[in-house]
């Protein structure tokens, strides 16, 4: 392999220049930086191609990090599936988040449940550049929160209300807080929800108890999780539900080692579910 050298780039109408010393960054992340040329990608940068990976721009102009301010409510709506991962193996689970991502599931949650989690996201972000929204589940404590923000997770999934949720607020995370019964929807939305995980909505009546709850609560996001497999995912979003959270029905034993091709199967299955028109 040649010495790599400067490159010299335009990345949104703007002349960049960047070090050969830089430190390299996946390819996601020069994509997602809008100048990821269409062919010979290296070739047109004059970058040396270094096992898939090319120069980082973020160390010459500012790229959006892991926990950026974002509209989770947005990105729900125009995505209507998020993934939860929960594994016992962490390389696995890892594994299970690129996947999922290479099918264009692009909304993922790791809980905290899961082996080596916080290491997982870290890793993820930086297979994944920022094309993925990753976020941190199970976060409960103060504590859950600060250490996902500085994982990298761009939102925090709550089992319910905590001091998790306010602690993520105040991080700048967008979160998606657990709540079951009408009194709790209303203290999730005084805490400052931006959308509210019906959980576990198998447990109450699935897609009825859902459009019972949204007749007072028209305007509140609804994200079922628990038990939604493709025959209730999609009564859930024809009753009004924003998005859906999807955990073994659709992961499996992918995170704890599994098939990872079933998994490609069953995503590619919950991505035609979410694309379907109207509810």
């Amino acid at each position: 392999m040649s010495r790599a050298h400067n490159a010299s780039v335009t990345i949104h109408g703007e002349p960049l220049t960047v070090k050969a010393e830089q430190r390299l960054a996946p390819v996601a992340r020069w994509r997602s930086l809008g100048g990821f040329p269409q062919h010979h990608p290296y070739r047109s940068i004059g970058a040396e191609p270094i096992l898939g990976r090319v120069l980082n721009l973020a160390d010459a102009r500012a790229a959006p990090e892991g926990t950026e301010e974002m509209d989770l409510v947005s990105l729900l709506r125009a995505r209507r599936l998020l993934a939860i991962v929960r594994g016992r193996r962490a390389e696995a689970a890892l594994d299970t988040v690129c996947t999922l991502a290479d099918e264009g599931v692009t909304l993922i949650e790791v809980s905290l449940t899961s082996h080596r989690a916080l290491d997982v996201i870290t890793r993820a972000r930086e297979e994944l550049g920022v094309q993925v929204l990753l976020g941190v589940g199970t976060v409960v404590t103060a504590q859950d929160a600060r250490d996902a923000h500085a994982a990298g997770a761009q939102f925090a999934v709550t089992p319910g209300l905590g001091d998790g949720v306010e602690q993520a607020r105040s991080l700048g995370m967008s979160t998606l807080v657990g709540a079951l019964t009408p009194s709790e929807v209303i203290a999730a939305q005084a805490a400052g929800a931006d959308a509210v995980k019906l959980f576990p909505a198998s447990a109450t009546g699935g897609p009825g108890y859902l459009r019972t709850l949204r007749a007072p609560f028209p305007q509140v996001p609804f994200v079922p999780v628990g038990g939604v497999d493709t025959r209730t995912g999609r009564s859930y979003l024809n009753g009004g539900a924003t998005a859906i959270g999807v955990g073994s029905p659709l992961i499996g034993d992918a995170a704890d080692g599994g098939d990872l091709s079933l998994l490609r199967e069953r995503a590619r299955a919950y991505l035609r579910l979410a694309e379907e028109p109207g509810r």
